[in-house]
């Protein structure tokens, strides 16, 4: 995955990404690259509450609008950890207006995704039986999820491949979700870690968050994942 074939190779990882809480880039914080989608919550609800610095997580959340801009970032050392795309849940989405319901309609038809990343994988598994029986169908570049929503739900592509809380937000402007099941839903979901790169820490910060978002549900944090990005 691409995601992960940007983990840093500090010697201190062990098999599961982790590393030492003594963790230091030379600037303090662990800088971690993240995108406003619903997996992401716990981390941006950890940093909300204070818990990456009184749980001494020593983690420093920057979001991106997109995961290219995240394997960007710690392309040129921005970051040192970003989301784990294969823990990302992505859906198969359709247009209103393309009236698909199922992949054998797909056929001619233009799917959105991000080609560096699971999306896309997870798109060319679902298409697999047309495209041994020599059918076109066409999976375009679009990175960001904002825009790539927006694409769909104004017709201006076929079928998406998103997150939530995307998928929804499509669904409540009238697309379809085509279900992903066996290895096509499988596909690209290998990885269990949320981050490519993490301590002891931070685990326990997500913990402590996922245990509030289980309180008091995901919807009372949603506002999170709006608003502007950082980067």
């Amino acid at each position: 995955m691409m995601a992960l074939a940007f983990t840093s190779c500090n010697h201190n990882d062990n098999a599961n990404g982790s590393v030492n809480d003594n963790i230091n880039d030379g600037k303090g914080a662990l800088r971690i690259a993240v995108v406003p989608v619903e997996e992401c919550l716990p981390l941006l609800v950890a940093e909300h509450l204070g818990l990456l610095d009184s749980l001494h997580g020593n983690a420093r959340v920057t979001r991106y609008g997109a995961l290219s801009e995240c394997r960007e970032a710690m392309a040129r050392h921005k970051a040192d950890a970003m989301v784990n795309d294969s823990a990302i849940g992505y859906r198969m989405l359709t247009s209103q207006k393309s009236r698909i319901h199922r992949v054998a309609q797909l056929s001619d038809k233009v799917i959105a995704a991000d080609k560096e990343g699971c999306s896309y994988n997870m798109a060319r598994a679902a298409i697999d039986s047309l495209l041994r029986q020599k059918r076109h169908v066409f999976i375009i570049q679009v990175e960001d999820m904002e825009v790539r929503t927006k694409m769909l739900t104004t017709g201006n592509i076929d079928a998406a491949l998103l997150p939530e809380p995307y998928a929804t937000q499509a669904v409540k402007q009238g697309a379809y979700e085509i279900s992903l099941t066996g290895k096509m839903a499988d596909r690209g979901r290998l990885a269990h870690s949320l981050l490519t790169k993490t301590t002891p820490a931070i685990e326990r910060s997500l913990k402590t968050a996922r245990d509030s978002i289980k309180r008091y549900g995901k919807e009372n944090y949603y506002y999170l994942l709006e608003g502007a990005k950082t980067e």
